[in-house]
C-alpha cells in the first residue's frame, strides 16, 4: 500500500490547510482565506493529474483525496453559513449528501468487501460549484465589485442542485454495485 506518493502528499498538505483557512476565515482576513483557499481547491486538481499522468494512483489516494476534498469544503460552508454568509440551505444540503454517501460507501463496503469511489461528474460538476461559491462569498466581502451579484446566486443555487442530483446518482450506482455483487440489501 502506497502512503507518500507525491499525489498523497499534495492531499495531506490540502488536508492541513484547512486549519488557516478556518482560522484566516474567524478573523475575517479575508485575502488570505482566499489565497489559502485557492491553493487548497487548485492541489485538489493537481493531485489527481500527477496520480493519473505518472500512474500514481492509489489505494490511500482513492480514500483520502475525497476525505480531503469534503473536509475542505464543508467545513469552509459550515463556517460560511455560522458566519451568515451563505443561506444555511447550501451546506445542510451538502452535509446531508456527504453523510450519506458516506453510510451508503460503509454499506456498500461491507456488502462487497470493496472500497473502491469513483467521483461521478455529477459529484465533480457540484465541486467545482461549491468552490465557486466559495471564492465568489468571499470576494464579496472584500467590498469590490468583481462580478454580477447573479453569479453568486447562479452558483449557490448550482451546487445545492448538483448536490442533490450526484446524490442520487451515487446511490443509483450503489444499488447496482449492492445488486451485482448478489448481496441483499
Amino acid at each position: 500500500m502506497r502512503i507518500y506518493t507525491i499525489p498523497n502528499v499534495i492531499t495531506y498538505i490540502r488536508i492541513a490547510l484547512v486549519f488557516p483557512i478556518l482560522y484566516c476565515l474567524f478573523e475575517e482576513k479575508i485575502i488570505l482565506t482566499i489565497i489559502f483557499f485557492v491553493i487548497a481547491a487548485v492541489s485538489d486538481f493537481i493531485d489527481g493529474y500527477i496520480a493519473r499522468k505518472f500512474n500514481q494512483k492509489s489505494e490511500v489516494g482513492s480514500i483520502i483525496d475525497p476525505f480531503a476534498d469534503r473536509l475542505l469544503l464543508n467545513s469552509t460552508l459550515i463556517t460560511l453559513g455560522a458566519k451568515g454568509w451563505i443561506p444555511n440551505i447550501l451546506w445542510i444540503t451538502v452535509m446531508l449528501r456527504d453523510l450519506v454517501l458516506v453510510i451508503d460507501s460503509l454499506y456498500i463496503f461491507c456488502a462487497t468487501h470493496n472500497f473502491e469511489i469513483k467521483p461521478s461528474l455529477y459529484g465533480k460538476t457540484c465541486t467545482l460549484f461549491q468552490i465557486f461559491t466559495v471564492v465568489l462569498v468571499l470576494i464579496d466581502k472584500l467590498n469590490i465589485s468583481l462580478y454580477d451579484k447573479h453569479l453568486l446566486a447562479f452558483c449557490i443555487y448550482m451546487a445545492i442542485i448538483l448536490a442533490v442530483i450526484s446524490l442520487i446518482d451515487y446511490l443509483t450506482k450503489g444499488v447496482k454495485i449492492v445488486k451485482n455483487n448478489k448481496v441483499k440489501m
